[in-house]
């Protein structure tokens, strides 16, 4: 009776990791040092010099290089960005917002 149980229990186990195993993940898109910030223009000119400050840091190479890139999309065109590898959100949070209505 023992055995039936320890089969039956790894049988459901090997069929719930196969089941799961079915579908696949989209490939990210993008370069690993672009980063794309998706922001409202007002949002972007608070935020944008702050952010571009903080990722777009210096590499000391004999070549100038920056450690990120930091790109600035509008909301409108996250559509055709949504597979890119490192979105930010950035967003006041006011109701008016756009970037505000994309996480609603």
């Amino acid at each position: 009776m023992r055995s039936y149980v320890k089969l039956a229990l790894i049988s459901v186990f090997v069929g719930l990791v196969l089941a799961g195993c079915s579908k696949k993940n989209p490939v990210a898109l993008g370069q690993n040092w672009e980063i794309y910030a998706v922001a409202d223009e007002s949002d972007w000119q608070q935020v944008g010099p702050i952010l571009k400050e903080a990722l777009e840091k210096k590499i000391p190479t004999p070549l100038a290089e920056s450690e990120f890139v930091v790109e600035h999309i509008l909301p409108e065109q996250l559509q055709d960005y949504r597979l890119m590898r490192n979105l930010i959100l950035v967003s006041s949070l006011q109701p008016e917002s756009e970037t505000n209505k994309l996480l609603h």
